[in-house]
C-alpha cells in the first residue's frame, strides 16, 4: 500500500523506504510469507540500504509519523526509553550530523551526550561518514573525498577524492598501535582496506569472511591493544575483525536494535568504546563491553530541541602535562 511519495509500507511483502530529506534511506526487502503481511523484521534476509536522500513535504513528514508507529510495533522496544546511565569524568570529542546532503562537525561529552555543539558545515554538500584522529589531526572519509577536518571550524581540506571503485563508505578509525588508517566499505560494509593519510591512496584488504551472510558493518574502531571491532547489525553483534586476514567472530549480542549503527569510538583514555545509533531505530549514544557486546544506553543526543543523527565518531587522545605517554606516535612527557 503506497502511503505517499517516497515512503512505502511492507504490507504487500515488498519493501519499507523512508525518505526524510536529511538522513539515508534504508529500504529492507522481505517476502510476504516472511514477513506475514507486517512491516518487516529487524533481521530481514535480503537487506538493501541506501544513503541516497528523498524529500518530503511537513505534511508527508506527518504521515510517515503515522506510519512510524506500524514499524515501531516490529521492532524490539528502543532502548532509548531508558533513563539516562550515570557515568564518570567528561570524554569530549567529535561526530559528524549529517542533514541535506551535508555534514556538521559538532563536539560533545560521550558521558552526557544529551546536548552536541555545532561546530562548523562542511561546504558544497560534503558528506561525511568516518572519522579519526591521527597526529593530532581529525581525518575525514565520505562520499565527496578524503579530507582533514579543523576542529575550530569545521572547515574541510581536501586530501584527495574518495575511494574508488566502492559503492559505500560506512566508517574509519585509526589504530594507535600502528598509526594505520583503516575504513570498511561496499554495498553493506563488507570490504576492509587502509587509506593513507598523505595522499589518500587505499589498499583493499580482503572481503569481510567468518559470519553468517549477509553481512552488513556500518561502524569500526581499533582499541589501545590494536584489536578491531565492529558493528554486525543484521544481527546486532559486536564482532572483532582480524586486521590482516579480515576474518570476523561474533563477541556477543548488543542487546539493543542496531539497525541503523552509525558510529563506533574508542576513548584512548579509559578504553571505553561508545557507538551511536539511528534515530529510526533506538536513537542515541551507548557504552559497550567490548568483552561481551552489551550496550548500556546513555542519551540521546539533540541539537537545540532536534534529535540529532551522529555519525563518524571521534574521540582525541588528551595529552596531560607532567604524564609519560604514548602519544600520536612518539614517547613524550609533555
Amino acid at each position: 500500500m503506497s502511503l505517499i511519495d517516497g515512503f512505502s509500507a511492507a504490507c504487500q511483502g515488498r519493501s519499507l523506504q523512508l525518505t526524510p530529506d536529511w538522513r539515508r534511506t534504508m529500504i529492507r526487502t522481505r517476502t510476504a510469507a516472511e514477513s506475514g503481511g507486517h512491516f518487516p523484521s529487524p533481521h530481514p534476509k535480503q537487506p538493501h540500504l541506501d544513503r541516497t536522500a528523498g524529500r518530503l513535504s511537513r505534511a508527508m513528514l506527518g504521515l510517515a509519523v503515522v506510519a512510524l508507529t506500524g514499524l515501531a510495533a516490529a521492532l524490539p522496544a528502543a532502548a532509548s526509553s531508558v533513563s539516562p546511565a550515570p557515568l564518570g569524568s567528561a570524554v569530549n570529542g567529535y561526530a559528524i550530523v549529517t542533514r541535506n546532503e551535508a555534514s556538521t562537525l559538532v563536539s560533545l561529552d560521550f558521558n552526557a551526550p544529551g546536548t552536541v555543539t555545532p561546530i562548523g558545515a562542511s561546504p558544497n554538500g560534503a558528506t561525511i561518514w568516518g572519522s579519526a584522529f591521527l597526529g593530532g589531526k581529525l581525518y575525514a572519509l565520505g562520499d565527496t573525498g578524503f579530507y582533514t577536518i579543523d576542529t575550530t571550524t569545521g572547515a574541510l581540506t581536501r586530501i584527495s577524492d574518495a575511494p574508488p571503485p566502492v559503492d559505500q563508505i560506512w566508517g574509519m578509525t585509526v589504530d594507535p598501535t600502528t598509526q594505520t588508517l583503516y575504513w570498511i566499505g561496499g554495498a553493506f560494509g563488507e570490504r576492509l582496506s587502509t587509506i593513507d593519510p598523505a595522499t589518500g591512496a587505499t589498499n583493499f584488504i580482503a572481503a569481510i569472511s567468518g559470519l553468517a551472510t549477509p553481512i552488513n558493518i556500518t561502524a569500526i574502531a581499533v582499541d589501545a591493544q590494536g584489536q578491531l571491532y565492529g558493528i554486525e547489525q543484521q544481527n546486532d553483534n559486536l564482532i572483532k575483525i582480524d586486521k590482516a586476514t579480515a576474518a570476523a567472530t561474533v563477541v556477543g549480542p548488543l542487546g539493543v536494535n542496531a539497525l541503523f549503527t552509525s558510529g563506533l569510538a574508542f576513548d584512548p583514555k579509559s578504553g571505553t568504546l561508545y557507538f551511536s545509533n539511528l534515530e529510526f531505530a533506538g536513537n542515541g549514544v551507548y557504552r559497550v563491553d567490548k568483552n561481551t557486546g552489551t550496550a548500556t544506553f546513555i542519551d540521546v543526543p539533540h541539537v537545540g530541541q532536534d534529535e540529532a543523527d551522529l555519525v563518524a565518531l571521534a574521540i582525541p587522545l588528551t595529552c596531560r602535562t607532567g604524564d609519560t605517554i604514548f602519544c600520536n606516535g612518539f614517547d613524550a612527557t609533555p
